[in-house]
């Protein structure tokens, strides 16, 4: 399943209340910041496997009650889903989950578009660089040429913080707090591993719609369907399968090898092979291809700045474009 796809014709909507947590308050397919629902209004997006639960939108002082609803088939990020109104007006709204002893909120977790642009420019950021206290700090100077480029979509690749404490993932979405921007984060193998990151963003490994194009999120090490991720090859095969009808079908992650196992690379690049993947780093060079697949390898290797790439998508063409960053 795939997150803002009508589902009402296979939906059996409850009278429900979602309860969770605040510990538990992030799991697996619930929206947050470093992995947001976007959609339009009249869409549905997932709220995961949580218990009972009331949902709303909240911008300012103005509250939107969600009707809560669950899909008649198993899902992989979950059974839960919420239909945004008709009628809802375009913004960045925070999530509320509602019980009668608690209330909790996702901050920027949800983005209602008016409709998804046909054409638009996605934005890559590796985070190499971090602080042991204050998470990834990007310089103001690139962070300036990113909200010139107006992206509709910022990626964050790599090294989230340099010891996964609570305190460097609140200072990490700080950062991203004023971008009126879809934020993902794809992690790389030691932070995907931690028991702190998955307890806050949830699952790394995990498949995103943006409008016609379809995004597959690959972030953790060598392997994607290993016990670490908690994916399974066949879920990642019904993701892959998902996203058949995209535009364009995109995988992403923090580094490509040849070491990825050779089931993951069968269902990603052989049988039905992504049309692009997108990483920090790889064993070729940006513009070539995925060993023995048609799949497009988009790295960082030919970017003058080793930190941004801006990635031009359109019907006719998906083209990285040289950024240039005094850092």
């Amino acid at each position: 399943m795939i997150e803002n796809i009508r589902f009402r014709n296979r939906l059996v909507t409850l009278t429900v209340v979602f309860l969770l947590a605040v510990s538990i308050a992030r799991a697996d397919g619930l929206p947050h910041v470093g992995r947001p629902a976007i959609v339009v209004a009249g869409d549905t997006f997932s709220l995961g496997d949580g218990a009972e639960a009331t949902a709303s939108l909240r911008l300012g002082d103005t509250r939107i009650p969600l009707t809560v609803t669950t899909n008649d088939k198993t899902a992989p990020e979950g059974k839960w889903l919420a239909e945004v109104p008709d009628g809802v007006a375009p913004g960045r709204y925070d999530l509320v989950l509602t019980t009668s002893a608690a209330e909790t909120e996702q901050i920027g977790a949800v983005h209602v578009l008016e409709s998804f642009p046909t054409s638009y420019v996605l934005a890559l950021l590796r985070a190499d660089q971090v602080d042991s206290t204050e998470g990834t700090m990007f310089s103001p100077a690139l962070l300036d040429i990113l909200r010139g480029a107006t992206p509709n979509l910022v990626i964050v690749l790599g090294a989230l913080t340099a010891d996964g404490q609570e305190s460097a993932y609140e200072a990490l979405d700080r950062q991203f707090a004023g971008l009126d921007v879809p934020v993902f984060y794809c992690p790389n193998e030691q932070e995907s591993a931690r028991e702190t990151y998955r307890a806050r963003y949830g699952n790394p490994v995990y498949p995103q719609r943006f409008g016609d194009d379809g995004y597959l999120f690959l972030g953790g090490g060598l392997s994607h369907v290993d016990s670490i991720h908690g994916v399974r090859a066949g879920h990642l095969y019904r993701w892959r399968r998902a996203l058949r009808s995209s535009r364009w079908s995109i995988g992403v992650a923090t580094r490509y090898g040849l070491d990825w196992s050779m089931r993951e690379q069968l269902v990603l690049f052989a049988d039905d092979p992504l049309d692009y993947l997108l990483a920090g780093e790889g064993v070729e060079t940006s513009g070539a291809k995925v060993p023995w697949s048609n799949t497009r390898l988009e790295t960082f290797a030919d970017a003058l700045s080793p930190s941004l790439q801006l990635i031009d998508v359109s019907q006719e063409q998906f083209v990285p474009r040289i950024v240039k960053v005094t850092e």
